[in-house]
């Protein structure tokens, strides 16, 4: 597994959709508030496998900050 951290400019359109699908699956955020949130983020993180977008909500994960690693 990779941990990406990106820009949202970024993600391909196939990335921001299955980025999209997986936090409306956990049922947190709905309506365009998520998409909203995702176009003015500093940074999206998230786990890629064999180039899928992966998220993981059964740990908790604290990240430094990473303003000078983009």
């Amino acid at each position: 597994m990779l941990v990406v951290a990106c820009k949202p400019a970024e993600l391909t359109d196939a990335e921001r959709a299955s980025f999209i699908e997986l936090v409306r699956a956990g049922g947190e955020v709905g309506g365009q508030v998520l998409e909203k949130n995702i176009a003015y983020a500093q940074a999206l993180v998230f786990l890629r496998q064999e180039g899928q977008v992966m998220l993981r909500s059964e740990h908790s994960v604290s990240c430094p900050e990473i303003n000078g690693a983009m």
